[in-house]
């Protein structure tokens, strides 16, 4: 009874504030929501230059619209075989959890092709950073100098939303840009340590219109009073 009561007055209350105003009548939800995020990959900038992407640091922020968190993350390196070796140094917006489900903390303990995380509260406007030492796939054969060969010319990254949805971001050569204020104000703004290289995507989906809530609403008090009615 109560149940029934509460839906035909929140369905009439919506229905009479969409009508009562005419034209003047507003209600202010959006049409739509995003989910996205950036990545940045940056050099390491207590290094030689020649050296800055030997060991490099991925930033990942969600661009999405409050209300819609990224659960989880994984990042392929583009390369044939594991790029990979240990991931460390990592730090996240205040709030932000994170488990490494993909790769390891070990150095040589192994290689992988892809680092991913899993995270709570990383919500809209947060970020989450780490670095990744990339070897080659067999221990004592070398450093891989530069993982931008690899990782710019068709690494991928794919984010897994709250909202239900995921979306992967392809690296396509992109071009380098000088950070603001420069980690080394010491060095040429395009010196490897003080450049970083950023790919972007947010996807929007629709919202239903204030129209549709209403229709919805009378639909939900329609059925209560029908329960009513054979109770």
């Amino acid at each position: 009874m109560k149940t029934t009561t509460l839906s035909l007055l929140l369905a009439a209350g919506l229905l009479a504030g969409l009508s009562a105003g005419g034209a003047n009548a507003t209600v202010s939800l959006p049409s739509t929501e995003d989910y996205g995020l950036s990545v940045r990959m940056f050099g390491w900038s207590q290094s030689t230059e020649v050296y800055a992407f030997a060991y490099p640091g991925f930033t990942v922020t969600n661009l999405s619209s409050p209300g819609i968190d990224i659960t989880s993350l994984s990042m392929d390196d583009g390369a044939a075989a594991g790029l990979w070796d240990f991931v460390s140094r990592e730090t996240a917006s205040a709030g932000v959890g994170y488990t490494l489900t993909q790769g390891d903390r070990i150095n040589d303990a192994g290689w992988s092709a892809n680092v991913g995380y899993s995270f709570t509260g990383m919500s809209a406007g947060r970020f989450m950073q780490f670095h990744v030492d990339p070897d080659t796939v067999h221990a004592g054969s070398g450093n891989v100098v530069d993982a931008r060969p690899s990782v710019l010319a068709g690494g991928t990254v794919t984010a897994h939303f709250s909202n239900g949805q995921s979306l992967t971001l392809t690296w396509n050569n992109p071009a380098a840009q000088s950070f603001s204020p420069l980690p080394r104000a010491d060095l040429a703004a395009t010196d490897l340590r003080n450049v970083y290289y950023e790919m972007s995507g947010t996807v929007a989906v629709p919202v239903p219109e204030p129209a549709s809530w209403a229709l919805m609403l009378a639909g939900v008090a329609a059925m209560g009073l029908l329960a009513r009615r054979r109770g």
